[in-house]
């Protein structure tokens, strides 16, 4: 029971579609429910993401917050990157006049290489979740100066 366990963990966190269940449980319906939060090619913009880095690769995952009024200073990222918004919205605008109103329940693809910034303009905090797929010795943002 342990061991088919931590194979639907590790199915769940490597995308269900792909896991194969051991050999005794293969004929037998997941009992865990895997919900596609974003599946894209492209950024929240529509600009298709760039290739990865040849480095060695690294992924982060960070937890964020963003009081009402608070804003995330210009910059950009050098890796592709995703969050989901698990309260509030966010409102992100590029320098080039695009502009995203992120909002709760929804997952979305980092401008990559554009200078951005967001606002809570909201009246509750805005709590989300980032995900970087980049490349050691490359950060996962820069800000503009």
């Amino acid at each position: 029971m342990k061991k088919l366990f931590l194979t639907l963990f590790a199915c769940v966190l490597a995308s269900a579609a792909f896991c194969q269940m051991p050999e005794e449980n293969s004929s037998q319906n997941l009992p865990a429910k895997a919900t596609t939060l974003l599946d894209t090619n492209s950024d929240w913009g529509g600009t298709i993401l760039p290739a990865y880095p040849t480095n060695q690769p690294r992924i982060v995952v960070l937890k964020g917050v963003i009081r009402p009024g608070e804003v995330a200073p210009m910059h950009s990222h050098p890796v592709i990157g995703s969050y989901y918004i698990l309260k509030g919205l966010l409102t992100v605008r590029t320098e080039s006049g695009k502009v995203l109103h992120a909002k709760e329940g929804h997952a979305y693809t980092e401008v990559v290489n554009q200078w951005h910034w967001g606002k809570n303009e909201g009246k509750e905090n805005v709590e989300l979740i980032f995900f970087y797929a980049g490349a050691e010795d490359i950060p996962n943002a820069t800000p503009k100066k």
